[in-house]
């Protein structure tokens, strides 16, 4: 019964820490998979207290809405905020602003901090968001947008065309793990055929494996291997710009950008190979 499934016999490389994994580790095993789970993102908050405390002035302006782009962002922010003993005031000001997640996961995140989220766009990423202020926000509202270094220009620069007012936090940033040897190891497991998908989680991932494979001198072992036969899936269309800009092609990319619908599409990619 389980060599019927579609991810049968296939390996699988999770690029997130395992205790943010465990839904996608789920949905592989679920459909047959086996996961690789290989971190290639550590997130650091940033190093002093400021741009929490920048954050925390615009907030307490009151502005329309307040946009968290990442479950990271959520987790980061309340962390540093109860380090800082600021979380009341700043739980406070939150509430007087309509409160946007970028998507499901993100939005459970704020809802765990007990705060309700009050939209959440039809297509989760970046030019999802700018659609949904495009289509039902008043023009020249004022936008506290929640972020990591790094991350695209696009929904700062959509929503100041549409008219808002945007002021963007940059509060923690996606950083490579310092582990070379997992790497090294992933490098032969690629080559020898052992490993038939990545699930690329975000454009910093395929960054970061890159520049981990260029620490570890195996830039050149990876780049064959991710032109070879193994399966590139991206959970959107910032990620699979990312992976494209490296040089590598990009085989699946789910409709709804979640975790559980990446597995599911490199599921069905698979499937649609077999008929």
């Amino acid at each position: 019964m389980k060599d019927s499934l579609p991810l049968s016999g296939k390996v699988l490389l999770v690029p997130r820490p395992r205790g943010q994994a465990r839904e996608m580790i789920q949905s592989i095993r679920r459909l047959g998979g086996k996961p690789y789970v290989l971190p290639l993102v550590e997130i650091h908050p940033r190093s002093d207290n400021r741009a929490i405390s920048a954050l925390l002035r615009d907030i307490e302006r009151e502005p329309d809405f307040v946009v968290f782009m990442s479950v990271n962002g959520v987790r980061v922010l309340f962390s540093q905020s109860r380090k800082m003993k600021v979380e009341k005031v700043l739980r406070e000001n939150i509430e007087k602003s309509r409160i946007v997640a970028v998507g499901p996961a993100t939005a459970r995140e704020v809802n765990n901090e007990g705060l309700e989220v009050d939209i959440i766009p039809a297509e989760f990423s970046s030019k999802g968001l700018v659609s949904t202020f495009n289509m039902s926000m008043h023009p020249e509202s004022r936008i506290v947008l929640i972020r990591a270094m790094g991350g695209s220009a696009e929904l700062a620069d959509g929503l100041r065309h549409l008219g808002h007012e945007v002021s963007e936090h940059y509060i923690y940033t996606p950083a490579p793990t310092k582990s070379t040897s997992s790497i090294r190891t992933l490098a032969e497991e690629i080559n020898k055929g052992k490993l038939h998908a990545i699930l690329f989680t975000s454009p910093s991932t395929a960054r970061n494996l890159m520049e981990l494979a260029q620490r570890a001198g195996v830039q050149r072992e990876i780049t064959m291997g991710l032109q070879g036969p193994i399966v590139l899936a991206a959970i959107g269309p910032a990620t699979a710009t990312t992976l494209t800009r490296l040089g590598f092609r990009v085989d699946v990319i789910p409709k709804r950008f979640l975790a559980d619908d990446l597995v599911k599409s490199v599921g069905n990619y698979w499937s649609s190979y077999t008929k």
